[in-house]
């Protein structure tokens, strides 16, 4: 809902979401939650230019500016998701203990790497996330970062898995053996996700017949067209996925780094095998029970290697789809995400004054 249509809302029941005008996972989980929790809450949403959270003073205020401006508009509770847009709502909300904060954070394996650079940026997470009353996760390599480095009181970190609204069986046809079955890599063509990975893997395997799907558009496009062998079809960007990922035997994910993967979440409720680099994020599924079959990322040769063996053994590879299916059932559902949501925004609620925490708002 537009911040100028809010003048009706209920004080006590107010969510406002902020976070980056780009794509991602984050419109995606926000679009999702207001959809589950729209009959609880009174929600609204404030999406920054991320031009304007660079290193510019002004554009800085000007953000501030905007979420100090929302809040005002009778919000009980500001919902940051990333980083960058929660700096500007910690500033926002700094003397302001009337409103409830909450973030969602994710990708933050990379603060691990040692250097003095990421040092300064662990202390300005800390300093970030310590002056929010709730944090949420999405995978335990988040958690483990925050408890390890010490970014946030571990009392008020939470972990919710996020859901997807995808049907959870695939249909009768999807099980058949194809005599060339179909693998399938979908995402925004850009260096995190590495599309080339999988062009090239697909180019060392000239004598494996196979149908290989990049869907996705950005700025590796052309590249891609450039090294594609025949094989390869170029679906472009695709807002319905159902379609293929319920074709595929099959799905790829190459990515160098992720925060929590929603295209892997897709592929496994709809109970397609997954190959996929290992990083945190993609590791995450594992360790929620789904089988992944992992290689280390930027590894061409590993990748081939990997999708060659799985498609070697179909029968396999069909209860790999099934035992995938199941275990992304139990894990990723949007109802249990609504209701933990749901349950974490009432606690805040129901608190009058939060006590003060060890570091104090920035």
């Amino acid at each position: 809902m537009p911040l100028s249509e809010r003048s009706g809302l209920t004080p006590t029941r107010s969510v406002l979401h902020v976070l980056l005008n780009q794509p991602g996972g984050a419109p995606r989980h926000v679009d999702d939650l207001q959809r589950v929790l729209g009959s609880e809450f009174d929600f609204s949403t404030l999406r920054l230019e991320a031009r304007d959270l660079r290193v510019n003073p002004l554009r800085w205020v000007r953000s501030v500016l905007l979420v100090r401006q929302a809040i005002r508009l009778r919000v009980a509770v500001v919902h940051a998701h990333g980083v960058r847009a929660a700096a500007a709502v910690a500033i926002a909300t700094r003397f302001d203990r009337r409103v409830r904060s909450v973030v969602t954070v994710l990708g933050l394996h990379s603060l691990r790497r040692p250097s003095r650079v990421r040092r300064l940026v662990s202390w300005t997470n800390r300093r970030i996330l310590r002056s929010f009353d709730r944090v949420i996760v999405h995978g335990r390599s988040d958690r483990a970062t925050i408890f390890d480095l010490r970014l946030a009181n571990p009392q008020v970190v939470n972990l919710i898995v996020p859901g997807a609204d995808v049907p959870v069986r695939r249909p009768a046809a999807a099980e058949t053996v194809r005599s060339e079955p179909n693998v399938l890599w979908a995402g925004r063509l850009v260096p995190q996700k590495d599309p080339l990975a999988f062009v090239r893997a697909a180019k060392r395997l000239p004598d494996v017949a196979v149908n290989w799907w990049l869907a996705g558009d950005g700025e590796l496009m052309e590249a891609c067209k450039s090294e594609a062998p025949t094989s390869l079809k170029l679906w472009g960007w695709q807002s319905d996925l159902e379609t293929l990922l319920y074709e595929a035997d099959l799905f790829v994910s190459t990515s160098r780094w992720e925060g929590f993967p929603f295209a892997l979440i897709e592929a496994a409720m709809a109970g397609v095998p997954i190959v996929a680099t290992d990083v945190p994020g993609n590791r995450d599924l594992l360790l929620e029970g789904v089988p992944i079959l992992l290689v280390p990322p930027g590894d061409v040769a590993a990748l081939g290697q990997t999708i060659r063996s799985a498609l070697g053994d179909r029968a396999q590879l069909r209860r790999t789809g099934l035992d995938t299916n199941h275990a992304a059932i139990a894990v990723f559902s949007l109802a249990r995400m609504g209701e933990e949501t749901k349950r974490l925004y009432h606690d805040l609620l129901s608190v009058e004054k939060f006590p003060e925490t060890p570091t104090s708002r920035l």
